[in-house]
């Protein structure tokens, strides 16, 4: 939160190449790091987001507990006075609140790997992989999916994201598509349309 960012260029954020394909963007994501507690300051930030970039969803994810669950109510209802999206997170950190503060709805699943997220409040170093290393069984998939679908009643539009780790995004979310009653695609082709765009790339934009 130091120096005020510049306003945005936002003919550039409307959509993105990736290889010969033209992805659309379905919302801003702002996931504030787990330093960055409560404030007037943050609140200001937050606050300036629509002015900077109008007419973009913009969806916010708290990681700090003094936002959630320590001001939840709070919290809610300034995003909603500032038609921001709130960001559901089903993690070890904070309780599952999902709430809808704009007609977008966003749910990121981070998996339920207690024991990474603890070693690193004892002061140890996991690494991102271990921390999110955790893949949803049927019955956990089953809950959330529910919780998804009451979101639905509330928001035009109901935006889920798998953020564990190895191919577990890619497993649960065919899984999860399944559950709703959707086809999910099959998961050689995907392997096989993933591949052909990491070789399209610049070697230099690759993932490291």
């Amino acid at each position: 939160m130091g120096r005020s960012p510049k306003r945005p260029d936002v003919t550039a954020v409307g959509t993105c190449r990736v290889g010969s394909r033209v992805v659309g963007v379905s919302y801003i994501l702002f996931q504030l790091a787990p330093w960055v507690g409560y404030s007037s300051r943050a609140l200001d930030y937050l606050g300036s987001l629509p002015e900077r970039l109008p007419g973009w969803p913009l969806a916010v994810e708290f990681r700090n507990s003094s936002w959630i669950p320590q001001r939840t109510t709070e919290v809610l209802k300034f995003l909603q006075d500032h038609g921001l999206v709130y960001v559901a997170v089903d993690c070890p950190w904070q309780p599952l609140v999902p709430e809808v503060t704009a007609d977008t709805a966003v749910m990121r699943f981070h998996g339920r790997n207690v024991q990474g997220w603890r070693a690193q409040m004892h002061g140890k170093q996991p690494s991102v992989a271990e921390k999110y290393d955790y893949l949803y069984p049927p019955g956990g998939l089953e809950a959330l999916c529910d919780t998804a679908r009451s979101l639905e009643e509330e928001a035009a539009t109901v935006h889920i994201t798998f953020n564990n780790n190895r191919d577990y995004p890619v497993r649960n979310g065919l899984q999860f598509r399944a559950l709703l009653g959707q086809s999910p695609p099959n998961p050689e082709v995907l392997k096989a349309a993933y591949v052909s765009t990491e070789r399209a790339l610049p070697k230099t934009r690759r993932r490291r």
